[in-house]
């Protein structure tokens, strides 16, 4: 029977995947109605990235390092384009969003891989 902590650790990978797949689908469809330059969305970058770089440091530590290692530059890469977001043209609004979705995709498929290869 699969340890819960490892289901819990697999639905969370799989809904980062599928919040990085909501992002690209509205940044394509151009249906992102998002102020970036809020103080709601910069407190939410500013946290996004505070958790990357603890996610970061705590590697080192962890018998689960390269999980640790991707959440840590996957959330560090995404924080720092949305704090990005809010310098930046409103034409490089869409594609940094799909950007982001992308690599929380990407977060979500390889981290299921490494919590099923954990076993």
């Amino acid at each position: 029977m699969p340890n819960p902590a490892r289901i819990f650790q697999l639905v969370t990978e799989v809904l980062l995947a599928l919040l990085g797949l909501l992002l690209v689908w509205l940044a394509v469809s151009g249906r992102a109605q998002l102020n970036p330059r809020s103080l709601l969305w910069l407190a939410v970058a500013v946290l996004v990235v505070y958790r990357g770089v603890r996610a970061w440091l705590l590697a080192s530590r962890s018998a689960t390092h390269w999980q640790h290692r991707l959440r840590g530059s996957s959330l560090l890469l995404v924080g720092g384009m949305m704090l990005a977001l809010s310098a930046v043209p409103e034409a490089l609004v869409a594609p940094l969003l799909a950007t982001a979705g992308a690599i929380l995709i990407a977060r979500g498929i390889l981290g299921a891989a490494l919590v099923m290869r954990q076993g």
